[in-house]
């Protein structure tokens, strides 16, 4: 999931991207 993390900053640019990586955030905390 660590991975997960470093994607989403290498694509900052892609909202798509973001929206999926927040989620993955999410799951992340809980």
């Amino acid at each position: 999931m660590a991975n997960a993390g470093n994607a989403c900053d290498l694509s900052t640019k892609k909202f798509r991207h973001v929206f999926e990586c927040t989620r993955l955030k999410l799951m992340l905390i809980k």
